[in-house]
């Protein structure tokens, strides 16, 4: 996650360490962020596997935070395509801002 805030800015620290331009960097960081999204699928569908063996129940408070964050990676993906991203650009931009704090 900390690679993927570190991408996030045109001016930001990776970029003036590497020299490497915002463009390419951005790239990264869309990239980084589906790459992240889908593990986070991926391991919150094994925690469901997992959870209904083994008898864990929803209301548990580290099940409801895994949901709750789960919904805020999918919102932020769903957001950020290229055709949402150019009509509701200042959606986009507060949801990424709400959902990474």
């Amino acid at each position: 996650m900390p690679f993927i805030i570190g991408l996030a800015s045109r001016n930001n620290v990776i970029s003036w360490l590497t020299g490497v331009s915002y463009e390419k960097l951005n790239y990264l960081h869309r990239a980084s962020g589906r790459v992240s999204c889908l593990m986070s699928w991926i391991h919150a569908m094994s925690w469901v596997q997992r959870g209904l063996a083994h008898d864990v129940m929803p209301g548990d408070p580290q099940f409801a935070a895994g949901v709750i964050g789960l919904i805020g990676v999918t919102v932020m993906i769903l957001t950020s395509f290229a055709f949402i991203r150019r009509v509701l650009y200042e959606a986009f931009i507060v949801i990424h801002i709400m959902f990474c704090l």
